[in-house]
């Protein structure tokens, strides 16, 4: 789990995503990881 791995709480960890989502104006998860994607905001993960 994130919060734990991160050693916060879970509410916490909604509020970022929610923040996030609200920012980039992604109305689902997916919608949020492609465009955290296509800014290079996440670590390289070869297929």
């Amino acid at each position: 789990e994130i919060a734990q791995g991160l050693g916060i709480s879970v509410r916490t960890v909604e509020s970022h995503r929610h923040a996030l989502m609200t920012l980039f104006q992604a109305h689902s998860t997916i919608t949020l990881l492609r465009e955290a994607e296509r800014r290079g905001m996440l670590p390289f993960q070869p297929a």
